[in-house]
């Protein structure tokens, strides 16, 4: 499975947990600081080995990211320029999100081409949609979330008929020949077949 490291801003840090989370639920290897750097180690040097290392980048791109004067985030950017600068033109590896509305900034990446000739993906916007297609840009076919069994909640209508439902827990499963995730609000559906 591939591996991604995230750059972020510490104000985004709960929106960067759950995509975290999504990801690794996925298979993919995540790279944070806050859980990678270990106790004494220098924290540079390994956030540069973590952005050489992995098979992706994910810059998270917010309005906290433009509105900050100064972040270490623009460093990491820039060591991630400096090897995007070196890749195929067509190679993706470097994947802009945005967390909310705000630009990307126009940093050049070779070839007369910047980071905005990039397609980023508006995360804040359909955030199962971005996630899915930050699965489908880093190859990583998306899993299905496994319905819990079936609860015991029963419940009975006896006018103006005898019906027993049963509770179906809000999920997700794959449907159609392309096998897209589709997610369901809870339901209840009749334990036995209706005939009439």
């Amino acid at each position: 499975m591939p591996s991604a490291f995230i750059s972020y801003v510490r104000d985004n840090s709960d929106q960067v947990d759950k995509l975290a989370a999504e990801l690794r639920r996925h298979g993919v290897t995540v790279w944070l600081d806050r859980d990678d750097i270990l106790p004494g180690a220098d924290w540079q040097y390994a956030i540069r080995q973590a952005i050489e290392g992995g098979d992706y980048f994910i810059a998270c791109f917010s309005a906290e990211y433009v509105a900050r004067p100064m972040t270490y985030m623009n460093t990491e950017i820039g060591l991630a320029v400096e090897m995007l600068q070196q890749m195929p033109v067509g190679r993706i590896w470097f994947i802009p999100v945005l967390l909310s509305d705000c630009q990307v900034p126009d940093l050049p990446i070779g070839g007369g081409r910047t980071l905005t000739h990039l397609n980023w993906e508006p995360l804040h916007r359909d955030w199962d949609r971005g996630v899915r297609r930050i699965l489908k840009a880093m190859r990583v076919e998306p899993k299905a979330v496994p319905v819990p069994p079936l609860a015991g909640d029963l419940v009975t209508i006896d006018k103006p008929i005898h019906l027993e439902l049963i509770r179906i827990p809000a999920g997700e499963f794959l449907m159609g020949y392309d096998k897209h995730p589709v997610d369901v609000a809870e339901f209840y559906i009749g334990k036995y077949p209706v005939t009439n």
